[in-house]
């Protein structure tokens, strides 16, 4: 076997040659959606440009009944108004509780049927996500949501397309509570606390799954104020934008 000896700064060339030819192999094995995701041009509302010390609290809702119920008694607890997105499923199993949700004045957002990575879909599977739930959401509250939540945030133009063709604003986040998910419920409310600013989205997870998230809630809405800040539904946080 032959080998070549080469000079230092040629062998970190050669490295990061390679490194690069095997990047682009794997994100072209990821498929196109990977490339559009990057590349989009159209964007979310992931917080709104205003100098008001306001910020919307959002929870993100998809199976269970337990810690969906204590959510809401969470912010029926500390007072505040909330944006609360529902996967259809969801809303078909549980058609009461989304119901009272609506009469206690929180904003309903759409968070597509199926709970799917939604820039692995084409612009028309994404429409009919969003329309399915649109039109079970619409049924059961009386009211037709006008703010639209990728699962997980994730999106590209033909997310924020489609969403636009049935009406929606495309709504994602700025602060995501999950991150500091293994700090527990005050360890969560404070780091947000410690990095919030006017405008911010906070996005809490608020199915069966995350049983810290009321707890969480309760811790927050205190440090906020404390801080002079007060939390409002997305719609609200929307009407102070500047740009």
């Amino acid at each position: 076997m032959i080998v070549l000896k080469l000079p230092r700064n040629k062998r970190i060339r050669a490295f990061a040659f390679v490194f690069l030819f095997l990047l682009a192999l794997v994100l072209r094995a990821a498929g196109p959606q990977t490339w559009l995701a990057v590349s989009s041009t159209l964007k979310p509302l992931d917080r709104v440009r205003t100098t008001e010390r306001q910020v919307a609290i959002t929870i993100d809702i998809t199976w269970g009944e337990s810690v969906p119920a204590k959510v809401l008694e969470a912010l029926k607890d500390t007072g505040i108004d909330a944006s609360l997105f529902f996967s259809g499923p969801w809303c078909e199993t549980y058609p009461e509780m989304l119901a009272t949700a609506a009469k206690e004045g929180y904003e309903i957002g759409n968070l597509g049927y199926r709970y799917v990575q939604m820039t692995r879909l084409d612009q028309s599977e994404i429409a009919s996500e969003i329309a399915s739930t649109h039109e079970i959401i619409s049924q059961i509250t009386g009211t037709a949501p006008k703010l639209f939540r990728p699962p997980a945030g994730a999106y590209n133009d033909a997310v924020i397309s489609a969403a636009l063709d049935n009406g929606y604003v495309t709504v994602t986040y700025s602060l995501d509570a999950s991150r500091w998910l293994r700090q527990g419920a005050e360890g969560m409310a404070k780091q947000i606390a410690k990095r919030v600013r006017p405008g911010d989205i906070i996005v809490f997870a608020g199915s069966d799954g995350c049983p810290e998230t009321p707890d969480a809630i309760r811790h927050l809405v205190p440090l906020l104020r404390n801080k002079g800040f007060e939390p409002v539904a997305v719609g609200d946080l929307l009407k102070l934008n500047t740009d």
